[in-house]
């Protein structure tokens, strides 16, 4: 594999973990809403695009939440395809550093079957265009993306990554598609994307590399 492809690889899995770090605090921000819709409501205000969400689950006594296949729409003027298929995001976190201003997860167990990045005939790519207008919504800038919360990292980080598909209308033939096959991949003590690094480069050697396959549509 080239070390084009392996740098396109690392920059797609960065930008997932900062798609992942986005759905976290989203989810966060809107845990006093006990109701799957007041959560899917408040991401659809978030991100600006269609949400899907089957259930949530709430552990009011251990500071967690889960959500289960939450699907994000492409944002407006990209394709049809969904953005990002998760069938589970679990957070768990530290009440009492929350209390102090401070976010520190005990666990977070992400699985992501899908992730399709795109680049529209104007240059633009889809999952930028979310955070930005994420960040745009919550008036989070580059030094308070947090909302005031102090970041201290996850306990345990449990990953498992499905196919990350990249299509660029300006030309077709740099569509590729990444099959990761990561399953139940544990880190422990993350306190920074950096720490992702050696993962990204053990994909990257890998090789799961499709080029043009089309990527599949999520149900």
């Amino acid at each position: 594999m080239s070390s084009v492809v392996r740098r396109r690889v690392l920059w797609i899995l960065l930008g997932l973990a900062g798609a992942a770090a986005l759905l976290v605090l989203v989810a966060l921000a809107s845990v006093d809403h006990l109701a799957r819709g007041a959560l899917v409501s408040a991401l659809r205000r978030q991100t600006g695009t269609g949400i899907r969400l089957d259930a949530v689950d709430l552990g009011l006594r251990d500071g967690s939440i889960r959500l289960r296949q939450l699907v994000v729409s492409n944002p407006p003027g990209f394709g049809p395809r969904p953005l990002v298929a998760i069938p589970e995001l679990y957070l768990a976190y530290h009440p009492e550093a929350a209390a102090s201003n401070v976010l520190r997860f005990r666990e977070v167990r992400l699985h992501l079957s899908e992730l399709h990045v795109e680049v529209d005939a104007a240059g633009r790519t889809n999952l930028l265009d979310l955070t930005s207008a994420a960040a745009g919504v919550r008036g989070l800038g580059a030094t308070n993306w947090l909302g005031g919360f102090r970041f201290e990292g996850v306990d345990l980080l449990t990953l498992t990554l499905g196919r990350i598909s990249f299509s660029d209308a300006r030309d077709p033939r740099r569509d590729k598609v990444f099959d990761l096959g990561i399953t139940n991949r544990s880190l422990n003590q993350v306190t920074s994307v950096a720490q992702l690094v050696p993962l990204a480069l053990e994909i990257a050697f890998k090789g799961g590399l499709v080029p043009g396959k089309p990527a599949p549509t999520s149900p």
